[in-house]
């Protein structure tokens, strides 16, 4: 997707979540700049695969087969320089005062 001068391709990246989606911004070159992950990278950590258990075969082991190969296939596979933007720090936003 066209947004500008810049692009961001969308990287299905299931592991927490199967509808994880980490979106990759390119600069006006095309080069990879920056990835926006949701909740598949914390600060420090990695999205838990065991939060989103809600279909019957999908299993806690699935999901972190997933993620990892979430990981290793599709984000580790980036330029060291690619920034990274995950969705927060580690452990839930919500109950943090």
């Amino acid at each position: 997707m066209q947004v500008g001068k810049v692009s961001i391709k969308v990287l299905h990246t299931p592991g927490h979540t199967l509808e994880s989606t980490t979106y990759l911004l390119r600069d006006e070159q095309g080069k990879d700049y920056a990835i926006f992950s949701g909740d598949t990278l914390f600060l420090g950590e990695v999205g838990r695969p065991d939060l989103a258990q809600k279909v019957a075969y999908l299993t806690q082991e699935k999901l972190a087969s997933m993620l990892y190969d979430s990981l290793r296939t599709k984000i580790m596979t980036l330029p060291d320089e690619v920034i990274v933007y995950p969705g927060h720090g580690a452990g839930s936003a919500w109950w943090k005062t």
